[in-house]
């Protein structure tokens, strides 16, 4: 299975669960630079690809089948606090907004997962919501980090 289309899914449908659409939406190679003068970014990329054993018992080798799998990260920027110190309220009203970011994507996944409209056509693949993990601050910026594991094709055995 091709990875791009299911990018380009993955990104049209985070940023449409998003309240508010970000200044700038991005398929990225890898973690996004955050300092790039927008103050709301979404970025998602896939972080590897790694050969996944569907035998859950590590003692058979024999006859196991083996799948590509993929690990899409999406990552919510917004702008935290510029002024030095931040007061409460503004810290708070900043984390409640990249938090409600990362909620809302969350959400979406588990939604389109539940009712196998994930990928963009085809059977639905095996999936699973990895975390959910703070970012930042960096470069005047606080996020999130979704991880997202899809199985890439269907299972072959090996011998």
């Amino acid at each position: 299975m091709d990875p791009v289309p299911i990018l380009q899914k993955l990104l049209t449908d985070a940023t449409n669960d998003l309240p508010a659409p970000p200044e700038s939406a991005i398929l990225s190679h890898g973690a996004p630079a955050v300092d790039i003068g927008v103050c709301s970014l979404l970025a998602v990329y896939l972080q590897s690809v790694t050969p996944h054993q569907l035998n859950s018992n590590p003692r058979i080798t024999e006859g196991c089948a083996i799948v590509p799998q993929g690990r899409f990260a999406f990552q919510t920027w917004r702008c935290a606090p510029a002024t030095m110190p931040p007061g409460a309220d503004a810290i708070t009203a900043a984390s409640l907004a990249s938090l409600t970011d990362a909620l809302a994507i969350w959400d979406g996944m588990v939604f389109r997962r539940t009712y196998g409209t994930l990928l963009p056509d085809g059977p639905p693949a095996k999936s699973a919501l990895v975390s959910l993990t703070p970012l930042g601050p960096a470069g005047g910026m606080a996020g999130w980090q979704l991880l997202l594991d899809i199985e890439l094709s269907r299972p072959t055995t090996t011998s």
